[in-house]
């Protein structure tokens, strides 16, 4: 099978040992690692950002080899907010999802199946960026998620076997499948902020 990323060695870039997603120029996307960059050659058809109290998301929509169509998003807190769950319950919330299984996670990557309440799975990469932040690239199909895992040293590829019906996303808005409405700050607390502890009055001399 032809491969579906291609390889770019970056011999001038110290990467660190956990893979990252990587966005280039609206012209690549894909995953960084070490000092190679496995990516998808892309064509930008539209973005959106959205602003929330603590929060700033920038969804953007790729054609890709193949005429199919992928999201990236970047979900970052503005300080001093931070992500309150771990990613797989983050996404959970994000997606207003029926059941996300995790595939496995290489580092900060994980690879998840979101399985969607109107039907079809939606294959997700995600990074946790030290609870600060959130990328993701979803829509893959199951030949793209399955390169990746094996470009990632993954073992469990096969797991991806179990999920079908897997979501093809179209060319315009619609793609955008997360669900950023503020019931996730006001009810789900998707992100907090450190408590402040109010500092203790000295005492009066008696």
């Amino acid at each position: 099978m032809k491969p579906l990323f291609i390889s770019i060695c970056s011999v001038l870039f110290i990467g660190c040992s956990s893979p990252t997603i990587i966005e280039k120029d609206d012209l690549l996307l894909g995953f960084e690692i070490g000092q190679e960059r496995l990516a998808l050659s892309t064509e930008k058809i539209a973005e959106d950002r959205i602003g929330m109290q603590g929060l700033t998301i920038r969804r953007t929509l790729y054609e890709v080899q193949g005429g199919r169509h992928v999201v990236y998003e970047l979900a970052v807190t503005q300080p001093p907010y931070h992500y309150h769950y771990e990613l797989g319950r983050s996404l959970d919330l994000i997606f207003a999802a029926r059941k996300v299984t995790q595939i496995d996670r290489i580092g900060n990557l994980g690879f998840y199946a979101i399985e969607w309440k109107e039907g079809g799975v939606l294959l997700t990469v995600a990074q946790n960026m030290h609870q600060r932040g959130i990328k993701m690239i979803y829509g893959l199909s199951a030949a793209q998620m399955e390169e990746a895992l094996e470009r990632v040293g993954s073992v469990h590829v096969a797991n991806l076997e179990a999920f079908k019906s897997i979501l093809v996303l179209d060319g315009d808005n619609s793609a955008f499948k997360s669900r950023w409405v503020p019931k996730l700050l006001i009810l789900d607390m998707l992100i907090t902020r450190p408590a402040i502890h109010p500092v203790p009055r000295p005492l009066m001399p008696k």
